[in-house]
């Protein structure tokens, strides 16, 4: 399995590559709220909706100039994560991915880490970001 390892706020994250369409750097500052998505992006004629970060109580301002976005695909819907770099694509075998534990503060949003080396590394849910968008 491959992961797009990236940071977001400088903490390293991971994405399924088999659901990212397309990386984009933004040409013009995106509008975004406060909340986990306010903002929408055109893409190839479509509104996406962006993700700008995981976390309510992470104050952001109103107009950003990310590094990248990640379009991604999930159930049918195309989101896009905003993000402050792309590092590297990890392969990784299922025995170096942990679940997300139950009392894991960061369970509304990932699935479960990739642990390789001395790295571990949360792997975001698209299937939970975008249900958050759509209760949004």
């Amino acid at each position: 399995m491959d992961y797009l390892c990236f940071k977001l706020n400088s903490e390293p994250l991971a994405v399924d590559v088999l659901d990212i369409l397309e990386i984009i750097i933004p040409e013009k500052a995106l509008h975004i709220g406060i909340d986990y998505s306010r903002g929408v992006i055109d893409y190839k004629g479509l509104s996406v909706p962006l993700v700008n970060h995981f976390d309510r109580d992470v104050p952001v301002s109103d107009k950003r100039k990310p590094g990248r976005v990640i379009i991604c695909s999930c159930e049918n819907k195309t989101i896009g994560l905003i993000i402050d770099s792309a590092e590297e694509i990890l392969r990784v075998g299922p025995d170096e991915i942990t679940p997300a534990g139950a009392g894991d503060i960061a369970a509304e949003h990932i699935d479960g880490y990739l642990v390789t080396d001395d790295r571990r590394i949360p792997i975001l849910s698209l299937k939970k970001i975008g249900a958050l968008i759509s209760a949004g």
